[in-house]
């Protein structure tokens, strides 16, 4: 195999990494912020709010699904089932959609009724949301290792290549004599 060829390959495997590393950071941050929209919906309907404006305050602390659930509240108004049940499909987590179902539970049988649902699946999704930052957490080391190697592998391919094209050139100077 030519060192193109495994340059492309070592450059591909390197570019997916990246993609899968920034696209899990990216499920992760959207996760932890379902967690507090799904807190502070909690919060604000039990002081009294109804569930557009909880969802709108809690927005305010979720920069990630802001835009979600703008657009979700500028659909309230028309379809409420309708708009939570988009709401979930464009956040596409999971917990999106339990959340989604939740409020449309809360909306049809009344907060009232749906207080114990919402503060069971706040807290078993906190969970969830630590047990997966402490995964994170302890696939760290890996990471810290392959940022370390690099240098190594970089300096020791400045060493090796100079002696791999000598050596080379002499094993040709030899094949040419005989």
């Amino acid at each position: 195999m030519s060192s193109l060829g495994i340059g492309a390959c070592a450059g591909a495997l390197g570019g997916w990494l990246v993609y899968s590393n920034i696209r899990e950071t990216r499920r992760l941050r959207l996760l932890r912020e379902v967690a507090i929209l799904y807190e502070a919906v909690d919060f604000f309907t039990l002081v009294g709010y109804t569930i557009p404006q909880a969802l709108r305050l809690g927005s305010i602390a979720t920069p990630s699904l802001r835009a979600h659930v703008e657009r979700c509240l500028a659909r309230y108004s028309r379809d409420r089932v309708r708009a939570l049940e988009e709401f979930a499909r464009e956040v596409n987590l999971p917990e999106a959609a339990l959340l989604s179902s939740v409020l449309v539970h809360a909306e049809e049988a009344g907060m009232s009724m749906s207080r114990s649902a919402l503060q069971e699946e706040s807290r078993s999704l906190e969970e969830l949301r630590r047990s997966l930052s402490e995964l994170r957490v302890v696939s760290k080391p890996i990471y810290f290792a392959v940022y370390r190697g690099l240098p190594l592998i970089a300096v020791s391919s400045l060493l090796v290549g100079p002696l791999a094209y000598r050596l080379v050139v002499m094993l040709k100077m030899f094949s040419t004599l005989q």
